[in-house]
Parts: C-alpha cells; sequence; structure tokens
C-alpha cells in the first residue's frame, strides 16, 4: 500500500505545478511562459534516470531504491517550496524528476516477488490507477488547497506527505520474501 501512495504522489508531483503557475510565477517575478524550464526540468531528470530504474531494481534493495529516492524527492520539493528564484525553483524540480523517478519500477519488481506472475498485470493495472488518481487529485486538491494556504505551504505538505510515506517504506517494506526468510513465490524469477 505505501508503494501504491508513492506512486500516486509521483503523478500528484508531476501535475500540481500547472495549478500553481501563476502564483509560482508571480512570487519568482517571471511571466507564466518563463516557467517552461521550472515545469520541463521534471521530465528531463526523471526521462533520464528511467534508463537506469530497471538495472538500479534488480541490484539494489526495491524498497529501499523507492524510499531513498523518494525521500529525495521530498527534499525537492522543500526546496520548491523555500525558493525565491526560479533558479533555485528549478533545482528542486530537477530532485523531484529524480525522485521520483525511481519509484514504478522497483514497485513493479517487488510485485513480480512478492505474487505469482499470473497476477502481475492485474497489479500493474492498480498501479496505473494509483497514477491516475494522482493525477486528478493533483488538479482538483491542488486548486482547493490553493484557496486555503500559499503555494509553498503545498509544496511542504506534499514533501511532508511523501517523507513520511518514504520512511514507512524504507522500515515496513521489503522488496522480496526471502528478505524474511519466507520461499520466494516465483522460482524461475531467482
Amino acid at each position: 500500500l505505501t508503494m501504491l501512495i508513492l506512486y500516486c504522489l509521483v503523478s500528484f508531483q508531476r501535475q500540481c505545478p500547472t495549478i500553481l503557475s501563476k502564483d509560482i510565477s508571480k512570487s519568482y517575478n517571471v511571466s507564466v511562459a518563463d516557467l517552461d524550464i521550472f515545469s520541463s526540468i521534471y521530465f528531463y531528470a526523471y526521462g533520464a534516470m528511467q534508463l537506469f530504474a530497471g538495472l538500479f531494481a534488480d541490484i539494489i534493495e526495491p524498497s529501499y531504491l523507492a524510499g531513498i529516492s523518494q525521500i529525495i524527492a521530498s527534499i525537492g520539493s522543500f526546496i520548491c517550496g523555500f525558493s525565491k528564484t526560479i533558479l533555485i525553483g528549478s533545482i528542486g524540480r530537477f530532485l523531484v524528476g529524480i525522485g521520483t523517478s525511481f519509484t514504478y519500477i522497483p514497485a513493479c519488481r517487488m510485485n513480480a516477488n512478492w505474487f505469482g506472475l499470473q497476477y502481475y498485470s492485474f497489479l500493474t493495472g492498480i498501479f496505473m490507477i494509483g497514477s491516475a488518481i494522482g493525477s486528478i487529485l493533483a488538479q482538483s486538491v491542488t486548486a482547493f488547497l490553493l484557496d486555503y494556504m500559499e503555494w509553498r505551504i503545498i509544496f511542504y505538505l506534499f514533501g511532508g506527505i511523501s517523507f513520511f510515506f518514504s520512511i514507512l517504506t524504507l522500515i515496513f517494506v521489503k522488496g522480496s520474501p526471502s528478505k524474511l526468510g519466507y520461499k520466494e513465490v516465483n522460482h524461475e524469477m531467482e
């Protein structure tokens, strides 16, 4: 469940700046059009890290990889919140992109380790639903919260939520049954 929530937060982190763009541009004293680098640098970092996500999920404990990378995303979110310039904000978004990029593949790896392969496509579908929910919440929840708090607080809030679930993942989630002394579910993956 914590991995699903983290993946929901990935979509949330990806989408929420679109709702906050007017407020962010006002704080940075730039036009909304000039926020292109702030928004797009997330995708550059995320895309570049996808080249390594599968490899790292195979050689590093997947729950540790996801938990630590989401802590990096949390730090990036906090940097976005306290940033006063578009440069510092973009560095924060870059860290968010790096941090969120190592969530889905480790989750897939853990699903394959813990559940029979006949359930793999069903579990992948559940994660896709989680992604869609994160995108929907990014729009609706962010717009709702923006009526009651400054955009910076929203970055702090979701950075804190991401950090909390990252810690839960690091403490309670194990990437493989063998880490807890159980037999592997899918022997062909040993």
